[in-house]
């Protein structure tokens, strides 16, 4: 009798382990994609929402292919408008580059700006997994450092 209320507990016990492991999200992979800057980011702007547009899915492998090797790729206006599969206003002052990036579906991108770089940083939504997410920006200048992560 008492081995069977010992046996009883134990398949209970080892139920809610199981169960509640279950429950539990596995961790996001490491993403190469994915450099958080050691420094140089304590002063920094935040780029104007509509200047940071990201890629249409539908164009998302041919930019993930541009960004294979490296981490931005400068673009003509009408290229901006391919890769966002939108009407791209291009200012005057700023040139469109495609950039890395890394989100949950449905999360926002955003990128500060601390010049000669940049940090695009995506909005990780709870239980969703982070994804590459590429984006043109509209920048003044070329960017040296493009750093990339979630939150």
């Amino acid at each position: 009798m008492k081995l069977r209320i010992g046996v009883a507990l134990a398949i209970l016990f080892l139920g809610a382990v199981l169960g509640a492991c279950e429950k539990t999200a596995p961790p996001a992979a490491h993403d190469s994609w994915h450099d958080v800057p050691a420094s140089g980011f304590d002063s920094y702007e935040e780029l104007y929402l509509p200047y940071v547009i990201p890629v249409a899915p539908a164009q998302q492998a041919e930019a993930e292919g541009r960004l294979r090797d490296g981490t931005w790729w400068q673009l003509s206006p009408s290229e901006a408008q391919y890769f966002t599969d939108s009407q791209v206003r291009v200012p005057r002052e700023t040139m469109p580059y495609l950039v890395r990036g890394l989100t949950s579906d449905g999360g926002a991108v955003h990128v500060r700006v601390a010049p000669p770089n940049i940090w695009v940083v995506g909005e990780h939504l709870e239980d969703a997994p982070v994804v590459r997410q590429p984006v043109v920006v509209m920048l003044l200048e070329t960017p040296i450092g493009v750093f990339v992560s979630s939150r």
